[in-house]
């Protein structure tokens, strides 16, 4: 499979890209370089290798959830701007749609 102008527009639409000429060319060279590694990979014999999650072991070590009183609430409202019924009151990031 070889990365065309169509399959890159394709996939710069899905991502709400719009590129220029130039950066089409350098994306379709970046992906050919990108299919041209997997298909290196792909001829790589991995029978009898044991699948994995990431190369390196890891652990998650978590702490008991321990339920505790905090009563430092007035304290964290008076470090905003607006308070309304004991929340802060930020103004809208996103525009409804």
């Amino acid at each position: 499979m070889e990365a065309d102008r169509e399959l890159v527009m394709k996939i710069a639409a899905l991502a709400m890209l719009e590129l220029s000429p130039e950066e089409e060319a350098e994306l379709a060279r970046d992906m050919n370089l990108i299919m041209g590694y997997m298909e290196r990979l792909s001829v790589v014999d991995t029978q009898g290798i044991e699948p994995m999650e990431h190369v390196l072991p890891l652990k998650n070590v978590l702490r008991p959830d321990i339920p505790e009183d905090f009563s430092g609430s007035d304290d964290l409202l008076k470090c905003a701007a607006m308070v309304q019924n004991d929340c802060y009151v930020v103004p809208s990031v996103v525009d409804a749609l």
